[in-house]
């Protein structure tokens, strides 16, 4: 078995709940607020986790992944969404066709902000006019505080700057991933360069409401949710 198929197997059991639980438990209000239109794609879909949770909420989700490992998960789950292992010629064959790009925890990947405007603009391109991109990530405290389902505490974490390499556990899984540290500033003057305009940001705490024994999700969000606009 290869490293990625033991990671797409990993990542097929994690769901929606502890630490993760805040990065997807406002959506559905901000899709309320936001979206006109259910036509949905999920940028960077894994095994599908977030393409299910949309089609939950009734969007007509398309998953697309770079991974096809990831993209084989997400199809023995739940067949019924469509998923498509990316091509370089999706976006140009999808041009204005989408109401909402969805993409969450995607851009830890991102090893340049060169790389980040690139994939910004390609998700530009196949939103239709005024087509929301729902953007989630770690917020720039993710790697400095303890939290209930993630561990941050690794030497590497320490005075991160933009494009450092920085470490996190996913603790249900027992898993350690590389990302690349990124600015909310970042995020936003990319993304304006590519043609977007910034509706709203959100860093979701969590209360007592939510069922569970927070740690520092009680004082600051470990997750930055962005809400562009074209």
């Amino acid at each position: 078995m290869t490293d990625f198929q033991i990671y797409s197997e990993l990542y097929s059991r994690l769901g929606i709940k502890d630490t993760v639980y805040l990065a997807f438990r406002d959506i559905p209000e901000l899709i309320n607020k936001h979206v006109s239109g259910r036509k949905t794609l999920d940028f960077g879909c894994g095994a599908g986790r977030s393409a299910r949770f949309l089609k939950e909420l009734g969007m007509e989700v398309n998953g697309v992944d770079s991974s096809i490992e990831m993209i084989t998960q997400a199809k023995k789950i739940d067949d019924s969404i469509s998923y498509e292992h990316i091509s370089n010629n999706y976006f140009t064959q999808h041009s204005e066709t989408y109401d909402l790009v969805f993409s969450s925890f995607v851009f830890f990947e991102t090893s340049s902000l060169d790389l980040m405007l690139e994939i910004f603009q390609l998700i530009h391109k196949t939103l239709k006019n005024d087509g929301i991109f729902i953007l989630i990530t770690g917020s720039m405290e993710m790697y400095s505080h303890n939290w209930l389902s993630l561990d941050a505490n690794y030497p590497e974490n320490k005075n991160p700057t933009s494009g450092s390499l920085v470490k996190i556990k996913l603790k249900n899984v027992d898993l350690e991933l590389d990302d690349y540290f990124w600015t909310d500033d970042d995020y936003k003057i990319t993304a304006a360069k590519a043609g977007f305009s910034l509706l709203e940001m959100h860093n979701p705490i969590g209360t007592k409401h939510d069922g569970y024994k927070w740690k520092s999700e009680e004082i600051v969000s470990p997750y930055s949710i962005y809400v562009f606009k074209k």
